[in-house]
Formats: structure tokens, C-alpha cells, sequence
């Protein structure tokens, strides 16, 4: 409501509804990078213009280059809303990229990146992999990309996760799983790292 009141206060408010141009104000409504989907109709009985909304749900913060953006499921980017802060993962990096990053309006995160390859993608792959299994929902906080490596925070617990490259990354969730129910049952405190570089074993540093 209050996009729409922001924007489109004096198209609309005070208007004659049969003056109002619905069709520019859908449209108007799509480009806005917030929306992922818009629609915009008259009522024929009561005469009232109806706006229907779907907001675009981040996925992922990212942090590259100073700058701030959000990236759905889709793969869509848009800027960070003013005084708006939904919960989702974090992602971000130590290193500057040699692309300049300019969030104006919603585009592709293909349209950032150099290309699938390369590690700001690869930490969108791993977000969606995170967000569509219940348990890494809840468990994992934040992707750090550390030359090439991945590293993740858990919600729970004082240690890192290193990842490791992007390399059977289903491989290592599922290894990190299986240990964790082994830590359940030691304590979550034994540990200041876990490893999950080698795929066939796990290397963790004691405290």
C-alpha cells in the first residue's frame, strides 16, 4: 500500500475510476523491482479498481562490492528496500570483483556475473540447495566466499564450516548431516572447525 500510495497517489486518488488507465498502471506497477507480479482490473459491479501484488521473496542478501542486493529463487536481483529487512541468508565475500555491480532495477544475476562459473553464481546454486532442505534452512546463516572456498555459520554451535570448493557440494551437506547427529550426542562445544573439503571423510579442529 504504500508503493502504490508513494507512486501513484495522483493517478489515482481523486480520480474518476473509468479515468484511470489501468493497463499503464499494471505495467507501471511490474517495473517496480520489489513486484514479481502485478494485476490491475475494475469491478463492473461496484465500480472499485481492485490491485493484486506479489512481491518478489529474497532468497539471499548479497554483499559484493559494497554494494547490497537481494536475489530471489529465480535468480532475479533487486535493491534492498528502505527500512526493510526480511530474514533470508546471507552472502558475502573479502574480496572486490572486478564487474561493477549497479542494482538500479531488477535484472538477472547472470546479468552481474561474468558467468555460471563463477563464485558469486556458485553462492546462489548453494542458497537455493540450503533453502529448499528444512533442516540447512534453519542451520545455516551465512556463505562466505573465501577464494574460490566456501565457508558457512551456523545458527547453532561456535565453529566454522568450511565447505571447501563447489565441487559434490550435495555430497558435503549430506556428510555435514550425518555428523552433526554425532555431535548432538558429544556436545556442540568440541569443535572450532569442520572440514568437509575431502569428500570421503570430515576433518575437525578441537578447540
Amino acid at each position: 500500500q504504500y508503493i502504490i500510495h508513494k507512486k501513484f497517489k495522483y493517478q489515482i486518488i481523486g480520480q474518476k475510476c473509468k479515468k484511470v488507465n489501468l493497463n499503464d498502471l499494471e505495467q507501471k506497477l511490474r517495473q517496480i523491482p520489489y513486484i514479481a507480479r502485478a494485476e490491475v482490473y475494475r469491478d463492473n459491479v461496484t465500480g472499485t479498481i481492485n490491485i493484486k501484488i506479489w512481491f518478489r521473496k529474497p532468497l539471499a542478501k548479497f554483499y559484493i562490492n559494497d554494494k547490497a542486493f537481494f536475489v530471489d529463487s529465480s535468480g532475479y536481483v533487486f535493491p534492498v528496500m528502505p527500512g526493510k529487512s526480511p530474514y533470508c541468508l546471507v552472502i558475502n565475500t573479502n574480496r572486490a570483483f572486478n564487474k561493477k555491480i549497479n542494482i538500479k532495477n531488477t535484472l538477472k544475476l547472470t546479468d552481474i556475473v561474468d558467468s555460471s562459473k563463477s563464485e558469486i553464481y556458485k553462492a546462489f546454486v548453494l542458497s537455493k540447495y540450503i533453502n529448499e532442505d528444512n533442516f540447512l534452512k534453519t542451520f545455516i546463516t551465512q556463505i562466505y566466499i573465501n577464494n574460490g572456498q566456501f565457508e558457512l555459520v551456523p545458527r547453532v554451535g561456535d565453529f566454522t564450516i568450511i565447505l571447501g570448493d563447489f565441487n559434490d557440494y550435495q555430497k558435503k551437506f549430506e556428510n555435514l548431516k550425518t555428523f552433526l547427529n554425532y555431535i548432538d550426542r558429544i556436545g556442540w562445544n568440541k569443535y572450532s572447525q569442520i572440514n568437509l573439503s575431502y569428500l570421503n571423510q570430515i576433518v575437525c579442529t578441537k578447540k
